[in-house]
């Protein structure tokens, strides 16, 4: 019997085995159950507006195109005689050369000038519709909002002056710019330009140096038409020999030989030069009386030239001291005979002493 029990007591326990198993496989467990698959919302992105891309360099050339097409025909306008000063500007307007500008800035003025973003100046009087045997505009009827140069040349020209009175009147005389254009490709300057470049290490009061002031001075005469060649090529060295001599080519031989004008141009540097004798140093201000009350005329203008140049330069000069003097000397020295040398130069000379002389009071007072 205990044989036959064994094998009947083993089916039942491999039946409830069995179940057991059969229920493990359908019971679900969190962790090893898959994940259900999470909805995917759609997110709407609205529309940017992107520009079409700006092409700067073409924007910058035409700009530039506008610019260059229009500042010839921009001017500047000064009153001259009893009302001297700064008054505003203007632009051409037509092929005729008339020039707009706001009524207040020439009421109740007859003598103007104009200048051109060139440099070029001329005198323009009131737009009556009449004009001079010469050409010239009268000056003789009150101002209005529309002037005119004398001899203005179209502004397809480039605001250059084709002709240019150099007078109001009847009695005025044209000058040809052509003509003083060949005059000037006439004049060889680069040899002396060469000998000056030896004051590039030479500094000025004004954080520059004296090899800029002589273009400068040279820049400054060929502004106001003086193409003498003699003035022009001391301008460029006519600080040489103050401030440089003994150097190599800074001697009489040196500048005598460079050209035929070499002993004339060599001659008027001197004149122009603050003379040494006996080891002694001339005085500035008989230096200044010897040149402008007995000097050449080319000593004066080229006097005058320079002084305007280092009255321009003067306003990056902080010394106090140095500027007052230098203001008191062109007061004491030189506007007294300027106005008998040029009137355009005294005119400018005196704007520009007055102009230090203000900025010199507020200084003071800060």
């Amino acid at each position: 019997m205990k044989g036959v029990m064994r094998p009947i007591l083993v089916l039942p326990v491999l039946a409830i085995l069995t179940l057991s198993c059969r229920s493990l496989s359908f019971s679900t467990s969190p962790t090893n159950s898959p994940a259900l698959p999470t909805p995917i919302r759609e997110t709407v992105v609205a529309p940017v507006y992107i520009p079409p891309a700006v092409d700067l360099v073409a924007l910058e050339d035409t700009l530039v195109e506008v610019y260059e097409k229009a500042n010839p025909g921009v001017v500047s306008l000064r009153a001259l005689g009893d009302a001297e000063g700064g008054l505003g500007t203007g632009f051409v307007i037509d092929k005729e050369g008339d020039i707009i500008t706001n009524y207040h800035v020439i009421e109740g003025i007859e003598d103007l000038e104009i200048a051109f973003p060139s440099g070029l100046k001329a005198p323009i009087a009131p737009l009556d519709g009449r004009r001079g045997p010469n050409g010239c505009f009268p000056a003789s009827q009150p101002s209005r909002a529309v002037t005119r140069p004398v001899g203005y040349a179209a502004p397809h020209t480039g605001g250059r002056l084709a002709r240019r009175c150099t007078a109001t009147g009847e009695g005025a005389q044209l000058m040809d710019l052509g003509e003083l254009q060949r005059q000037l490709a006439e004049i060889t300057l680069a040899p002396y330009i060469v000998r000056a470049m030896r004051l590039i290490d030479v500094p000025r009061r004004a954080a520059s140096n004296l090899f800029r002031h002589q273009m400068s001075t040279l820049a400054i005469l060929i502004d106001y038409k003086i193409i003498d060649p003699i003035i022009l090529k001391a301008s460029v060295i006519h600080d040489l020999f103050e401030a440089a001599d003994g150097l190599p080519g800074v001697t009489r031989e040196a500048i005598e030989r460079i050209d035929a004008d070499g002993p004339a141009v060599y001659t008027l540097v001197q004149e122009v030069t603050i003379q040494i004798r006996d080891g002694t140093k001339e005085p500035k201000s008989q230096y200044l009386e010897r040149v402008m009350r007995t000097g050449s005329d080319r000593a004066k203008r080229l006097k005058l030239a320079d002084r305007i140049s280092n009255l321009i330069s003067l306003g990056f000069v902080n010394d106090r001291e140095f500027v007052e003097r230098y203001l008191r000397e062109t007061r004491a020295h030189i506007l007294p005979y300027a106005v008998a040398v040029s009137g355009d130069m005294y005119r400018e000379l005196s704007d520009l002493t007055a102009n230090r002389e203000r900025a010199l009071a507020r200084w003071q007072t800060l």
